[in-house]
């Protein structure tokens, strides 16, 4: 039986993984097709909830609420839209949906009310996820269909209308985007950081056969060196 936290993770990915492969298997084509290419409008209705701080309107006790409830809590918004947001999150399990419909909180749904989980999903979606979308395909047409080399010109880059800035040199630019990233990389903290690090023997560096050490000096606000 797993007993160390680095087992029972690993037990638990094993069934996970197997869980996914069974799901597959049995799915047919035309629903597969579906969740692949519907997927994105999930990722569209939990940023928009996030924004019109929807979370925050369902009743923290656990109670059920109609979407009618909801638009009476929520600023500049009516009970049609935010039924339709809403079905989308229960039908993909981000919210409990019951007859009625009646809406209430999941424990993902919850974690979303976390200031860290807030910033990272607001990050993915606003940084990250526009740079994929408005790269594609421009700039692999351009670029050859080849992982990029230059970090002054990769899609990011591409997706900002940039040249010669990597990153970080537009996120400069970017106060707030800035502010948003180094939020957002806190996200770890409200994962459990101390299950992550305790993954790594962090007490030696220990170089390649070549005699290099590669360390990665990563972002946010030092919560993993805390720990």
């Amino acid at each position: 039986a797993a007993s160390t936290p680095a087992e029972k993770a690993s037990a638990l990915q094993k069934i996970q993984l197997n869980s996914t492969k069974l799901s597959r298997a049995t799915a047919p084509i035309p629903q597969f097709f579906h969740e692949l290419n519907f997927r994105p409008n999930l990722n569209v209705a939990v940023r928009i909830a996030i924004e019109m701080n929807l979370f925050s309107a369902l009743p923290s006790n656990g109670n059920a609420i109609s979407a009618a409830g909801l638009a009476q809590k929520i600023n500049n918004t009516d009970e049609e839209f935010v039924l339709r947001i809403s079905r989308v999150l229960g039908a993909f399990d981000i919210l409990s949906e019951s007859l009625g419909p009646l809406y209430s909180h999941t424990p993902f749904s919850r974690f979303l009310l976390h200031p860290s989980g807030k910033a990272s999903t607001k990050h993915l979606f606003d940084n990250m996820l526009h740079a994929q979308a408005n790269s594609t395909i421009g700039y692999w047409k351009e670029n050859g269909f080849r992982n990029p080399e230059d970090a002054g010109n990769s899609p990011f880059t591409y997706a900002h209308g940039k040249r010669d800035m990597s990153v970080f040199d537009i996120f400069q630019t970017m106060p707030e985007q800035m502010a948003l990233f180094n939020d957002a990389m806190s996200i770890t903290n409200a994962l459990g950081v101390r299950q992550v690090v305790q993954l790594y023997s962090f007490g030696k560096l220990v170089p390649n056969s070549e005699g290099v050490v590669l360390v990665d000096v990563g972002g946010g606000k030092g919560h993993v060196i805390n720990e």
